[in-house]
């Protein structure tokens, strides 16, 4: 069933998709749903467990893999022969089409109508279903900024998307949040691509300030372009235990934003591994704002180019990072490439801040790495290898209370032009 749906994925998320999937029913008929029919029509008619296939499911799985392809040249393994023409019939609607059974829905093509405000297109709210091979398109620039909202809302437990396309959402792509007191989980998505999204093509929260939680969320192979408020991943209030592999974002505000209030009923602790993160011509790589000891954030393998500012954490319980590069950094003189603060543990190895430029460039930043109110600093293996860096490191000392345990191995920024390390005192 996965290799039928086109999920490549590495083992923890593996697990982690074989239970979502193993819950849902096998579909007892498929059911051939013709060009112009309402899909909420086809919805209500089907029995769970049916597969609904509209006529698109060829074209659009080319048209997915197409857009991920350059970012992605693996997922390109198996693709069926391109079809001389679009084959895909579009339905235009101005309402919601709730998926309230659980079906197996391909091939669809839905977009929502100019115009149209606060509406999604399409809200799952039954367990068990597969969303895969199809196209959402949403009204960005027909609504007020302030007018939009997300185009395709998931409220249901064991929720799979794969080999889908979402375009010019007027708010988020898909906004996974409950709708009861009853927390979501186990919701996966897989080879799914945007582009023109005001808002990030995923974003993840719990309901009633964080205390009804969606746990269990993971992305594979998944890239943003063009995001003027988003990218890849936004984790909202309530979130626990939220997987990546493989996700890019271009132009855009950032690849991953995990942004929480100052609330109590919020859960205290959650596991977020970031792996394989790229970040292209945006303003952040990676970017979290949350209260003190939320948080524990794995990342492995992440690259930021041409970026204002890679890294800027504040507040996260602990921070692990295993492999990173930092090129072309765009900051400016105030600007710390890592800029770390009030997190109790960090622990940081290989990573290298450099240049793919051929000649000097004359942004120059203020630092490589800044730490604020953070008491446990590890660094291994740690290299300013370009001109482009005022300070190797930035430690601002007057701000934290208690002993400074740092340990150094490896670390070399004597390509600073100013100073190594400077501390403020």
């Amino acid at each position: 069933r996965m290799e039928a749906l086109g999920l490549f994925t590495y083992a923890p998320m593996r697990n982690f998709l074989v239970l979502a999937l193993l819950v849902c029913t096998v579909p007892s008929e498929v059911v051939r749903v013709d060009c112009g029919t309402d899909p909420q029509d086809a919805i209500n008619n089907a029995n769970p467990g049916d597969s609904l296939a509209w006529i698109g499911e060829v074209t659009n799985y080319q048209k997915v893999r197409d857009f991920l392809f350059g970012e992605f040249p693996f997922v390109m393994a198996e693709v069926p022969p391109e079809p001389k023409k679009e084959n895909c019939c579009w339905y235009e609607t101005e309402r919601t089409v709730v998926v309230n059974k659980t079906v197996n829905i391909s091939g669809l093509c839905l977009e929502l109508r100019d115009g149209v405000k606060r509406t999604p297109a399409f809200m799952v709210t039954a367990p068990g279903v597969v969303v895969h091979s199809s196209r959402f398109k949403g009204n960005a620039g027909s609504v007020g900024l302030d007018e939009g909202g997300a185009l395709v809302l998931v409220s249901a437990n064991n929720f799979l998307m794969s080999n889908v396309t979402i375009h010019k959402s007027s708010g988020v792509g898909v906004r996974v949040r409950p709708n009861s007191d009853r927390p979501v989980k186990y919701v996966s998505f897989a080879n799914v691509g945007g582009r023109g999204n005001l808002g990030s093509l995923v974003s993840v929260a719990g309901r009633s300030n964080g205390s009804v939680r969606t746990t269990k969320v993971s992305l594979s192979y998944v890239l943003a372009r063009d995001s003027l408020e988003g990218g890849v991943l936004d984790v909202r209030d309530g979130v626990k235990d939220v997987w990546t592999n493989h996700i890019s974002a271009k132009n855009s505000l950032a690849c991953v934003r995990i942004i929480e209030k100052d609330s109590k009923k919020a859960i205290s602790k959650g596991l977020i591994s970031l792996l394989h993160v790229r970040a292209w011509h945006s303003e952040y790589g990676i970017y979290a704002s949350v209260r003190k000891d939320k948080y524990e954030v794995r990342i492995a393998g992440f690259l930021s180019l041409s970026c204002r500012q890679a890294l800027s954490v504040k507040g996260v319980m602990s921070l692990q990072i295993d492999g990173a590069s930092v090129s072309n950094a765009a900051g400016g003189k105030l600007v710390d490439q890592y800029c770390i603060d009030k997190c109790y543990h960090v622990d940081l190895n290989s990573i290298g801040f450099g240049s793919w430029r051929s000649k000097p460039f004359p942004i120059i930043n203020r630092s490589a790495l800044y730490f604020a109110r953070t008491n446990n600093i590890v660094l291994n293996d740690i290299k300013v290898g370009v001109q482009e860096y005022n300070y190797g490191m930035v430690l601002d000392e007057r701000s934290i209370d208690g002993p400074l345990n740092l340990t150094k191995r490896d670390v070399n920024f004597s390509r600073a032009m100013k100073k190594s390390i400077k501390k403020i005192r």
